[in-house]
């Protein structure tokens, strides 16, 4: 077998890339990052096929955007320009040595799929997101009901919605949670090709189990770049709520302290770091006692598998409702229900010896789900039936 993966961007195809390599299978991963990068993630350099140029012509045009306000430049239109040309550049790389094209739902692909197809190239279409109706729904009401409405933009539906209509031509779809498929399938997808794919991690970058001193400081971790859809606002009020004595809030992510400004929210003992890299945010793992995402919106985010493997109990909603059990290895909470993240995060904080058991109960959770060998299992058993 013989694969192919396209990335655009930072995604967690290089973590795809690394599982197939660690079960030998034939693989050459295409991005538009840099080697070197892609050489810290343990990945072999001689697979990797790298058109960085167009990742910085991706930043000069928005740069440029920072300093003309140019309407043809915001970030939205950015992204549409630079997926039509990684699409075009990329679909050379297509040809019929090749068993299985792997994309992921940061482009559209469509030039790219339908060569592959063309060719009798097996294609498989990576979920990131629920479905474009839902996501638009849920999003548009949240910002209403948030006061902010300039922060729901319709050119990024657009861009949703021509994927969806290049997932409705792949062969397979890999789908990451029960309630993404759901979305899917309430939006009258047909879903006969759907498979359940969730993204392994790299065990090579986060082999971790982390053993925490229940004396030393407690530490929420919140990582995602939308304050919106990940539910940030009702963190930061349930984790206010609390006063709780040695502890802070860790809030990863763009423009989270900007918002938390604009909606004047409190901020005390709360930290915002902005956004981190990938490798660095192993450090914060490392110091932190919960990994907390009470999101409106998701796939399955590739930040709650890494988050386990350094045993951090998990407190998210309805998108991991398929490994995460309430005190076994985490808590699962309405999207904007305050008062349910405050009694979990309440209920850890005071329960140490509880925290501990969940904290390997959640390495353990990793480890029957997430490595690279059952990513592969499963990948295979779905588009080969081996």
């Amino acid at each position: 077998m013989k694969v192919l993966i396209f990335a655009k961007g930072n995604a967690y195809e290089k973590e795809i890339a690394f599982a197939l390599q660690e079960n030998n299978i034939d693989y050459t991963f295409v991005t538009t990052y840099p080697k070197y990068f892609l050489k810290k993630h343990f990945i072999n350099i001689q697979n990797i096929k790298s058109f960085f140029i167009l990742e910085i012509l991706k930043r000069l045009l928005i740069k440029l955007y920072k300093f003309t306000n140019f309407n043809f430049l915001k970030n939205d239109k950015i992204d549409m320009y630079i997926n039509t040309i990684t699409d075009g550049i990329f679909s050379t790389c297509i040809n019929k040595d090749y068993d299985l094209l792997i994309v992921y739902q940061s482009n559209h692909w469509l030039k790219s799929i339908s060569k592959a197809k063309k060719l009798n190239v097996k294609t498989l279409y990576l979920l990131a997101i629920s479905s474009s109706s839902f996501k638009k729904k849920t999003l548009a009401d949240e910002c209403k009901k948030l006061g902010l409405n300039e922060h729901y933009t319709q050119d990024a539906f657009v861009t949703d919605q021509k994927t969806e209509d290049v997932i409705k031509i792949s062969d397979f779809v890999g789908y990451t949670s029960s309630y993404q498929l759901e979305t899917f399938k309430n939006s009258n997808f047909n879903t006969q090709n759907f498979y359940y794919l969730p993204q392994p991690t790299n065990t090579s970058v986060y082999p971790i189990i982390h053993k925490k001193d229940p004396d030393e400081k407690f530490i929420v971790l919140f990582v995602g770049n939308d304050f919106v859809r990940k539910g940030a606002k009702y963190l930061i009020d349930a984790f206010n709520n609390l006063s709780l004595k040695n502890a802070e809030l860790w809030m990863l992510g763009i423009d989270l302290q900007k918002y938390a400004s604009i909606l004047k929210l409190n901020n005390k003992n709360i930290k915002f770091f902005g956004a981190v890299k990938d490798l660095d945010i192993i450090d914060y793992y490392k110091k932190s006692s919960v990994l907390c995402l009470p999101s409106f919106e998701e796939g399955f985010p590739i930040v709650i598998p890494r988050a386990m493997t350094f045993g951090l109990p998990i407190i998210t909603t309805h998108y991991g409702s398929d490994f995460i059990q309430n005190y076994i290895n985490g808590f699962l909470v309405d999207p904007g229900n305050t008062n349910q993240l405050e009694q979990n995060i309440k209920y850890l904080y005071d329960n140490p010896l509880e925290l501990q058991k969940m904290s390997k109960n959640s390495s353990n959770t990793h480890n029957k789900f997430f490595t690279p060998k059952i990513y592969v299992q499963r990948l295979i058993t779905s588009i080969f039936n081996d």
